[in-house]
């Protein structure tokens, strides 16, 4: 059985509850799983980005260290030989 949309004006087709159901669960399958590969992803970056931050982190720490070491060797040859 049809029926005619007055807003379209196109034909539409009644559907069993169960039909719908089906098309849904398929509908939203398809979606979850797109989601999910999405969350995979998202996950990757985050990770990439934890580690770039972790090393950033680490490297500034050695250059901080290199920096004050350098300094406090120049400080003490300034006061040994003024």
């Amino acid at each position: 059985m049809k029926f005619i949309s007055l807003a379209a004006g196109s034909a539409h087709a009644f559907l069993a509850l169960i039909d719908m159901q089906a098309e849904l669960k398929k509908y939203l399958e398809s979606t979850k799983q797109k989601a999910e590969e999405r969350i995979d992803d998202l996950s990757a970056i985050v990770r990439e980005a934890t580690q770039t931050l972790n090393e950033w982190d680490s490297e500034t720490e050695k250059s901080v260290s290199e920096l004050h070491r350098v300094r406090d060797e120049q400080v003490s040859e300034k006061l040994l030989y003024p």
